[in-house]
């Protein structure tokens, strides 16, 4: 395990030099409303995340004078008319550097996006303390008002691993559904996903069927977050061989452009389609409050 954590260090301070190199401004900035104020007129904002946007927000001018006059913005969020644009793209203007650590494989990838469809991902993968470069492409596509397409591509040791989602957003907001195709190592699986926002206490439940090769398997996993930490536990029965699989994991969004994950086994393959859970009309109060300020 010493030589597998070394081997991973020494591509995790790669890819960091990489990304410190490359980095920009994120791609959120900070709304001040002293300086709107002296342009005297609306502003029309539409925040993003994870490389979405979707609601957007036209801030009238008298608002923002009574906000900057009482010292509190949270009557201008209610003041403001918010308008359903869709979903759309967004290019992350920094690159992304994540750390993966598992009891079989270890990676370091680092990710940076060519324009709001497609990203490139170049790293190293560790599997039994043997350490193989990595290359891949992603590519997303909106196919909905609420509905997003991704496929993934990863080439490393002589192998082609292909991976595509559909996530679809209820019209109620409430959950996500995902539908999942892929191929790793010559073994097709497919999956049929539900999550479920908000159901204890700001807890998220993912719940999936699947088909892996001759094996038909259902998982279930609560996922929460704390602070900058996200974590997920659950468990996955195999019905073939009649097993069952301990899921627990947790990644920690260091910055905005570095993140660290650990799991005990290998994820179930919803969990790796991408969230419409930030483009919910329910995130924007959280966004207003990280990036509209007053004083």
């Amino acid at each position: 395990m010493s030589v597998r954590l070394s081997i991973v260090l020494s591509l995790g301070i790669l890819g960091c030099i990489a990304f410190f190199s490359s980095a920009n401004a994120g791609s959120h900035s900070t709304i001040d409303l002293r300086e709107l104020n002296a342009q005297n007129s609306s502003f029309v904002w539409q925040p993003n995340s994870n490389g979405l946007a979707r609601y957007q927000l036209v801030l009238p001018n008298e608002g923002i004078q009574e906000a900057i006059r009482y010292g509190d913005a949270s009557s201008l969020f209610y003041m403001s008319a918010r308008t359903d644009k869709g979903l759309s793209l967004v290019r992350e203007n920094t690159g992304h550097l994540d750390i993966s650590v598992s009891p079989k494989t270890n990676t370091v990838v680092y990710s940076k996006a060519v324009s709001e469809r497609l990203t490139y991902k170049i790293g190293g993968q560790v599997i039994n303390d043997e350490a193989k470069p990595l290359f891949g492409l992603s590519y997303r596509k909106v196919i909905g008002n609420q509905s997003l397409d991704k496929f993934n591509a990863s080439y490393y040791s002589n192998n082609l691993d292909i991976l595509w989602s559909r996530s679809i957003l209820s019209d109620m907001e409430d959950f996500e559904t995902f539908w999942t195709f892929a191929k790793q190592r010559d073994q097709l699986s497919a999956g049929w996903g539900y999550r479920w926002f908000d159901v204890v206490d700001g807890h998220d439940v993912l719940a999936e069927s699947s088909l892996n090769g001759k094996s038909a398997a259902i998982a279930a996993q609560i996922e929460t977050k704390i602070g900058v930490l996200k974590t997920y536990f659950g468990g996955q029965f195999d019905f073939s061989h009649e097993e069952v699989t301990l899921l627990l994991g947790g990644t920690w969004d260091l910055k905005r452009e570095l993140s660290l994950s650990i799991s005990k086994s290998a994820t179930i393959l919803s969990a790796n389609a991408q969230s419409l859970k930030s483009v919910r009309r329910d995130m924007l109060p959280s966004y207003w409050r990280s990036y509209v300020k007053y004083k």
